[in-house]
């Protein structure tokens, strides 16, 4: 079950392993119209994929106030997505 942590991000698993699919902002070659592509990557451990979505959020800033921001603003992203499909799961008897 694909769990949405915020419009750049989102996790899911299969029986192996974790993935993480970040969405990329891009232009489509043939037409020039914007869209988001989706890239997966596979870290090891839940909390791998965890620090990648603060990483990437951290990276986007220029100043240290900016990065606090990113930080806490990505902590609070993953933990209302995760906290809103544990409840998800608690209603279907998961």
């Amino acid at each position: 079950m694909e769990i949405k942590i915020n419009e750049d991000f989102s996790l899911n698993s299969d029986p192996n392993q974790w993935i993480l699919i970040e969405y990329r902002d891009g232009v489509n070659k043939k037409n020039g119209e914007a869209t988001r592509t989706p890239y997966p990557c596979y870290p090891g451990t839940l909390m791998q994929a965890c620090m990648k979505i603060v990483d990437h959020s951290a990276m986007k800033c220029q100043t240290a106030e900016d990065i606090i921001l990113a930080i806490l603003v990505a902590k609070e992203d993953i933990q209302t997505a995760i906290s809103k499909h544990t409840e998800k799961m608690e209603r279907l008897g998961i």
